[in-house]
């Protein structure tokens, strides 16, 4: 675990408020008395003082008070006590320990440092680390210097310790009576407060760094209709080394859900290993690891990591030979058979210790106490090999009901079959590999003999599967000795290739020769011959319809009569090649103002061409000349031309050229305009009218032959700049254009220029004027309502929309006109924009009322009068 990665680097500040203050120091002792020893532990409640304590050390000594009756007395030296140093970490503590690795690197780590704080501070945060650790575990006390396990004590008596700090001088004292279970602490009123950064401690950051370990008894049950019989495993060390102690109970809930104990089981007392037989090597195995307490013993000088990994290697000795052995499994304390049974009925078992506490996952084993076979290992089958057959059957499904296995062979027609896996085999579960099947490999003298296979497994309860069966043989996986090709010629008469190769004359079991063929040395081989006598040595093979543009590589190929296969080297045949390499494709051709030309293509598809020749011509596309007489290897090339020339395209051509000097038929021919810097003429405008509100512009083209398009440009007298502005453009073929959309109330202007293939302008053609008159009706509103409100008024209403002239800020308003009889309308009265409708109270009856309205614009323009509306009030 890395420290630095767990602690939050932004810490605020924060202190140990100490029971006894920050100003009054003094020395904590806390002791505990186990069965043969005194389990001391202290520290300062000063920061400092702990903190000089680090080199100065400790003295703890120890006077007699009272003497336990009838014993001798034991003798205490006075002990020096200093914290473990860096090469000791280093030595005895891993990474994977998430207490005292990281308080290594606390107390001898140069780069640990706590950024945004200081020096004391930092020491402040080292102490509520450290020091809170030393008061849980005696083991990281006597790794920091504060803490001494005393062993030589005489139960029952009195002792006084007193812990002197060796540079202040400041020293405490407590009295222990050596009684176990006994536990002390002086001053006895002083409570702690070790606060931490985000409030979580060493021991509480490494136990949720831990991966999760079930704690539980897993078990399992095996019916036998007169009893039922258990065994069960603990899934640590620590629950199996805690029931060593004090047992397993077992409860049984029956159909009524009546949940009793039905017994307590404890490993063999060493009374009854007298009853092992010498031989029973697994059973005297487990004797010895129950005698052990399932602790190994003589380790006082290993460090933890071997101390941990020898108990879980104890640990796993105990299951396997439990598994092996159904009397190693009763020595261990690991199985059970219940007799108080009843056939056809379903029970309940739950295995449980001590150890295990009320939160822990209970694993119920539900048991049908009826007849269940032992069904044979799944899956087994036989992989033929070379005197050798390999025996397989499926790992998973089997590991849960076996843990061993035995393997007997008899011969063909032979009833009387050997065992040839003594001891039984086991196979142990690697989670890092695995594994689809377990394995058996029997090597045998010879190939082609028969013989028959049976598999048996063992399970927990010590009782054997029924036999799975099967047969096999070794089989011939020895090649053949390859042919010799001795030849590959090409025929030109007949158009073929002929193969020769040298006859095997030391296999006696060849069943058959074939001729293989590629374009690829080393892949993509495929028969080209029947299956060949094993005397043949020739083959023809005819290339008359093929492509021959191609590499020929040729195998022999020899199979023997168990289908194994040998392959002789390969044969190259040269076929001469006659035929054109394919043309090239996609050649773009570019030129710039300089006369540099650019051309690329897309390579040959033909695998044997070796480069490309180009072709030009100036004034011919049919007549191409070679631009030089060498092969250019690349698809891209460039050179210049020059301007001052009569012709106005050049034409260019490639082709590829293969290994055999066979050239391709030419690409399609490209066609280049040469670069013209001469302005065209410029074209004359012969017509512009009025249509209804627009303009019509008509011209007649500009006399070079070379144009490409038209720009039309328009500018008004009422432009402040007064320039001309590009309208629209149009193709070569375009004589007329209408404008749809002229500026109008003011003269307008139209000019033109032509744009040839090399966008080469004209000057502008001549300038034509038309005075666009504002258009009236394009703004005249309509009445869309008229009616008497009553015999005294009439109301009146036109179309609600915006008379707003596009790309103008000009204000307006409504004019209504209004007449009698047939006299002529006149100007009756105005009205804003946000206006729509209006009432005219000034009406006659008898009389007919017309009303028109139009626009009139702030500048003096007004719309068409709308259509005259007519009414009469009756």
């Amino acid at each position: 675990m890395n420290f630095y990665g767990i602690i939050n680097i932004s810490i605020c500040l924060f202190s140990a408020y100490l029971g006894l203050g920050q100003n009054k120091s003094t020395i904590i002792i806390q002791c505990s008395v186990a069965k043969n020893a005194v389990e001391l532990n202290y520290f300062p409640s000063e920061i400092m003082m702990w903190k000089d304590g680090l080199t100065s050390g400790y003295t703890v000594t120890r006077e007699v008070i009272n003497e336990a009756s009838g014993s001798a007395s034991r003798q205490f030296a006075s002990q020096n006590i200093l914290p473990k140093d860096a090469s000791w970490y280093k030595k005895n503590v891993t990474q994977t320990d998430g207490v005292l690795s990281p308080i290594g690197q606390l107390l001898y780590d140069p780069n640990f440092s706590l950024p945004s704080s200081g020096n004391n501070q930092t020491w402040e945060i080292k102490y509520n680390y450290i020091v809170y650790e030393s008061t849980r575990s005696q083991e990281v006390a006597s790794a920091v210097g504060l803490g001494l396990t005393d062993v030589n004590i005489t139960p029952g008596s009195k002792y006084r310790y007193t812990v002197k700090h060796n540079k202040s001088g400041q020293s405490a004292s407590i009295e222990v009576l050596c009684n176990a279970g006994e536990t002390g602490q002086l001053p006895a009123d002083y409570s702690p407060n070790f606060v931490f950064p985000d409030g979580i401690s060493l021991s509480e950051m490494a136990e949720m760094s831990k991966p999760f370990v079930l704690e539980a008894i897993i078990g399992k049950a095996r019916p036998k209709i007169d009893s039922i019989m258990l065994r069960w495993g603990p899934s640590t060390p620590e629950i199996w080394r805690s029931a060593m102690e004090d047992g397993y109970e077992i409860y049984r809930t029956d159909a009524g859900d009546k949940k009793v104990k039905i017994a307590t089981v404890f490993p063999w007392k060493e009374s009854k290993f007298k009853e092992i037989s010498l031989k029973d090597t697994l059973s005297l195995l487990a004797a010895s690891i129950v005698k052990d307490k399932g602790i190994p013993q003589k380790m006082a000088n290993t460090n933890f990591f071997e101390k941990a990994s020898t108990a879980g290697n104890y640990f796993g000795f105990a299951l396997y030979v439990a598994d092996r052995s159904p009397l190693a499994a009763q020595i261990l304390g690991l199985s059970y058979v219940d007799k108080d049974v009843k056939p056809g009925e379903t029970y309940i078992y739950e295995i449980t210790t001590k150890k295990l506490t009320n939160s822990t996952i209970p694993m119920d084993i539900i048991v049908a106490n009826e007849y269940e076979p032992l069904l044979p290992p799944e899956g087994f089958s036989i992989i033929k090999g070379e005197k050798s057959v390999v025996l397989q059957w499926l790992a998973k499904s089997n590991l849960t009901n076996y843990s061993s296995y035995v393997v007997e062979r008899s011969r063909y027609r032979d009833t009387l079959y050997e065992v040839l896996t003594d001891p039984p085999l086991v196979f142990i579960k690697d989670a890092t590999n695995p594994q689809a099947f377990f394995k058996f490999e029997d090597k045998l003298q010879s190939n082609n003999q028969v013989y028959f296979y049976k598999l048996r497994g063992l399970n927990a309860f010590g009782e054997w599967s029924d036999y799975a069966t099967a047969k096999g043989f070794g089989k011939d996986l020895t090649p053949p000795e390859p042919a010799s090709i001795l030849s590959g010629l090409y025929l030109k008469d007949s158009i073929q290739i002929r193969i020769s190769w040298t006859q095997n004359k030391k296999d006696k079991d060849i069943k058959y020769q074939q001729v293989l063929m590629s374009e690829d040395k080393e892949y993509n081989y495929a028969a080209i011959s029947k299956e060949l006598n094993p005397r043949d040595t020739n083959f023809y093979f005819s290339v008359k319809e093929m492509e021959t543009d191609r590499p020929f590589y040729f195998k022999v190929m020899t199979v023997d009569s168990s289908g194994n296969e040998a392959t002789s080297i390969l044969k190259y045949v040269s076929v001469p090649d006659l035929e054109r390499p394919e043309t090239p494709q996609n050649v773009k051709a570019i030129i710039d103002s300089t006369g540099k030309v650019n051309i690329s293509w897309s390579p040959s598809k033909s695998k044997d061409v070796t480069g490309y020749y180009i072709y030009y011509s100036n004034d011919d596309a049919s007549d191409l000349t070679m631009i030089n007489d060498f092969l250019h290897e690349d698809t891209t090339y460039s050179w210049t031309i020059p301007l001052n020339t009569i012709t106005k395209n050049l034409y260019i051509g490639i082709k590829a050229e293969d290994d055999n000097y066979n050239k391709s038929f030419i690409t399609d021919v490209v066609t280049l305009r040469r670069p013209d810097t001469i302005a065209p003429a410029k074209p004359f405008i012969a017509l512009i009218e009025l249509k209804n509100d627009f303009v019509n512009i008509q011209w007649k083209k500009s006399s070079s032959s070379d144009i490409e398009k038209y720009v039309l440009y328009r500018r008004q007298k009422l432009d402040t700049s007064y320039t001309w502005i590009a309208i629209d453009t149009l193709d070569r073929s375009s004589l007329d254009y209408t404008d749809m959309k002229p500026p109008f109330g003011t003269s307008v202007q139209y000019s033109l220029i032509a744009l040839d293939d090399f966008k080469n302008a004209s000057v502008r053609s001549n300038e034509v004027q038309i005075k666009v008159p504002f258009p009236k009706n394009k703004y005249k509103p309509e009445i869309i309502k008229i009616g008497a409100v009553d015999k005294s008024s009439i109301a009146l209403s036109w179309k609600r929309e915006t008379y707003k002239i596009a790309d103008q800020d000009m204000k307006y308003k409504f004019e209504i006109f209004k007449s009698t009889g047939s006299k002529e309308l006149a100007l009756y009265k105005e009205l804003s924009p946000a206006e729509f409708g209006m009432t005219d109270m000034e009406v006659f009856a008898g009389v007919l009322h017309n009303y028109a309205v139009r626009i009139k614009y702030d500048n003096g323009w007004t719309s068409a009068l709308s259509e005259v509306k007519s009414i009469i009030i009756k």
